[in-house]
C-alpha cells in the first residue's frame, strides 16, 4: 500500500497525503534527543524483517558530544539493542579537519563498527561546514528531522513523522543523497581465510611513519622464527600455507626492522593476556588465516620472551604498553586488532576467540580518520600506567618470568 502511494505521488497521481495525529513539531534539544532514543528503543524491541537498515546522520560540528556527553553512554547502548535484534545501520558524517572532534567519534563508534553490522559513509566535500541537519530514519516505524540555528544547540527542533509514506519518502531521499555525495568509511574483507589481507597488511607495513599497534596478545612478529614455524606445524596446516605464511611473517619482519629504526613502533597489550601466557602457557597465534589458541612448552615460552626482551633492547623506537584491567578510559576489547600506520591506514578485525575465523576485517585510508585514529592510540598510550609501559621496568619485569619459567623447568 505505501509503495502504490509513494509510487502514485512521482507521478503527481495524488496531489497530497494527510499526516497523522502522530506527526509532531518538537522543541528544544532535550525533547528532540529524547524523541530519538524513544524511536530507536522501539526499533529495538521489533525485530528487523530482512536486516532492513536504520539511516543517521551525525554532523559532528555540532559537537553532540561536548554538551551532552553524558547521554551519548545511553545512545550507544540503545544503538548494541537495535543491531542485536537484526537491524543494520548507516551513519552518514561530516568530515572536517578538527581532529579533537574526529577522537571523541572514534571513542564513541569503535564499539559499533566491531559488530560488523554498523555502516559508516562520509561527505567527501570537505570544505562544507555544516551536511544537512541531523536525521533519523527507521523504515516503517518513523523518522526524526532535527533542525538547529546555532551550533550551540539550545534552539533545536525536530520533525517527527509517523506516516509511512513520507518515511518511505525520506527513506528514498537519503539514499540517492548517499548514492550521489557520499564514500563508503569502512572497506571490508572477506572474513573467511583472505591471503589477499595477508598481502595488504604488508603492504601496510612498508609505507613510512610511526606505526601503533592495539590487540589482546603478543604480536607473532615477536616470536623468534624457529618458534613460530614450530607452532605452525602444531596446528597442523599443509607446508604450502604454512609456507604462504612465513612468507608473509619474513617480509613484515624485515619491514619492521628497516622502519623502526627511524620511526616510533608501539604496541599495546593486555595484562590479561600475559597472565594466559605464563599461568596457563597459552598463546593466541595470529595470521592471515584467523586467530587460534596455541599451547606452549615452557622452553618455548622462555624462548618467546626471550625474543622480545631482545628486540625491545635492540630498537630504541620499539616499545610496548600493557593496560592494566583496572585501568578507566581505555578500550580493553579482547576481540580487537587495530593497526594504524601513520599518514596511510587503519586496519581493524574482530575475533571470537571460540572460533578460528575473524568476525569482521576492514580498512579505513581516509585521511581525517587515519590522522585521528593516530591520535586516539596516542592518548591511550598517555593514560597508560608508567610502570606498565616503561622500557626498562618491561623488560625487568619479563626477566623475572623468565626465571620464575626456568625454575619451574629445573624442578620438573
Amino acid at each position: 500500500m505505501v509503495h502504490d502511494i509513494s509510487k502514485a505521488i512521482d507521478n503527481t497521481l495524488i496531489p497530497s497525503v494527510d499526516f497523522s495525529s502522530e506527526d509532531k513539531l518538537i522543541l528544544g534539544f532535550e525533547s528532540t534527543f529524547s524523541r530519538a532514543i524513544t524511536l530507536l528503543e522501539v526499533a529495538s524491541k521489533q525485530k528487523s524483517k530482512n536486516n532492513e537498515t536504520i539511516y543517521i546522520t551525525y554532523n559532528n560540528d555540532l559537537n553532540i558530544s561536548d554538551h551532552h556527553y553524558k547521554n551519548l553512554g545511553l545512545y550507544r547502548d540503545i544503538l548494541f539493542k537495535v543491531i542485536a535484534n537484526g537491524w543494520h545501520i548507516l551513519l552518514l558524517i561530516n568530515l572536517n579537519k578538527n581532529v579533537g572532534k574526529m577522537i571523541k567519534f572514534i571513542h564513541f563508534i569503535l564499539p559499533l563498527i566491531v559488530t560488523g553490522k554498523f555502516t559508516i559513509h562520509y561527505t567527501y566535500k570537505y570544505e562544507n561546514t555544516t551536511l544537512f541537519d541531523e536525521n533519523i530514519i527507521v523504515p516503517n516505524l518513523g523518522a526524526l528531522s532535527f533542525i538547529s540555528m546555532n551550533v550551540s544547540l539550545k534552539n533545536s527542533y525536530a520533525f517527527y513523522i509517523q506516516n509511512p509514506v513520507a518515511i518511505n519518502i525520506l527513506q528514498k531521499h537519503f539514499k540517492e543523497f548517499i548514492s550521489l555525495h557520499s564514500k563508503p568509511l569502512l572497506n571490508y574483507y572477506s572474513n573467511q581465510k583472505n591471503i589477499n589481507y595477508g598481502y595488504y597488511l604488508v603492504e601496510t607495513e612498508k609505507n613510512l611513519g610511526n606505526r601503533f599497534l592495539y590487540k589482546y596478545s603478543f604480536s607473532v612478529l615477536m616470536l623468534p622464527i624457529d618458534l613460530y614455524t614450530k607452532l605452525l606445524q602444531k596446528k597442523g596446516l599443509s607446508p604450502n600455507i604454512i609456507q604462504d605464511i612465513l612468507s608473509f611473517y619474513h617480509q613484515r619482519l624485515d619491514i619492521f626492522k628497516a622502519n623502526v629504526t627511524i620511526y616510533e613502533y608501539n604496541d599495546i597489550y593486555l595484562v590479561p593476556s600475559i597472565h594466559d601466557l605464563i599461568r596457563h602457557q597459552e598463546f593466541y597465534l595470529y595470521d592471515y588465516m584467523g586467530l587460534e589458541k596455541i599451547h606452549l612448552e615452557v622452553q618455548e615460552l622462555i624462548d618467546f620472551l626471550e625474543n622480545i626482551i631482545y628486540l625491545l633492547r635492540t630498537f630504541k623506537n620499539f616499545n610496548i604498553a600493557f593496560i592494566p584491567p583496572d585501568a578507566e578510559n581505555l578500550i580493553k576489547n579482547h576481540d580487537l586488532f587495530c593497526l594504524v600506520k601513520e599518514g596511510h591506514s587503519v586496519l581493524i578485525e574482530t575475533f571470537e576467540f571460540s572460533k578460528i575465523i575473524p568476525r569482521m576485517r576492514l580498512r579505513i585510508e581516509e585521511p581525517t580518520v587515519v590522522r585521528a585514529f593516530e591520535e586516539y592510540l596516542k592518548d591511550i598510550w598517555d593514560k597508560i600506567p608508567p610502570i606498565t609501559k616503561d622500557k626498562k621496568q618491561v623488560i625487568s619485569w619479563l626477566l623475572r618470568q623468565i626465571d620464575s619459567l626456568k625454575a619451574k623447568l629445573n624442578n620438573d
